[in-house]
């Protein structure tokens, strides 16, 4: 059999590209003319590729998870200290929502918004949050060992406490609240998460 011609597009800057319709108009408000249009390709390469609009969604929400994880863990460790770690990732944070029609976080907008009976998303969500929730408690771990952390705080509630307050400053930011509720927020966290 023939191979087929090889593909005149990079499916990694296609799927950046989905990521964005989906971030600003979610799995529902997403028309694949929009997706094909923003992604650059034809349709016949869109269902080649990624399969259906579904399955598109679903790869999208797990690249976007993917990368976001990977930024928080070079955030982390970019830090002087484990702590520290955690400033420089609640600004990166700041920034993200001060953004101008910030679109906020794709795993924030999903969690509000899937249909609870839809079990690949609820699976694929499941799972990214269980992945932060591990990266947060390791770091709370290592800051406890350096003994930064108040000796009163629980690494695993501490860790749960961030993503709430990570994911809610996030949809604020889509209204345009700018940097500061995420600023005054997660500088009262670290107050109560620092050792006296």
């Amino acid at each position: 059999m023939k191979p087929g011609p090889e593909k005149q597009f990079d499916p990694e800057v296609a799927l950046d590209a989905a990521i964005e319709v989906f971030r600003e108009r979610g799995f529902e408000g997403a028309s694949l003319s929009q997706l094909i249009a923003a992604m650059g390709i034809g349709k016949k390469s869109l269902y080649d590729t990624f399969g259906n609009k579904r399955s598109l969604f679903l790869r999208s929400i797990r690249h976007y998870g993917d990368g976001a994880l990977q930024m928080m863990q070079e955030k982390l460790d970019s830090g002087k200290t484990p702590l520290d770690g955690f400033v420089r990732l609640f600004k990166a944070f700041e920034n993200a929502a001060a953004e101008t029609c910030s679109k906020g976080c794709m795993i924030a907008s999903n969690l509000g918004d899937f249909d609870e009976n839809d079990e690949d998303v609820a699976e694929i969500l499941g799972t990214l949050l269980k992945q932060q929730e591990r990266l947060f408690r390791n770091q709370l771990e290592k800051a406890a060992e350096h003994g930064e952390l108040n000796s009163q705080v629980r690494p695993l509630a501490a860790a749960r406490l961030l993503i709430s307050l990570a994911q809610g400053t996030s949809i604020i930011g889509r209204v345009n609240a700018g940097p500061e509720p995420a600023r005054s927020s997660y500088g009262e966290i670290l107050r109560y998460l620092k050792a006296a």
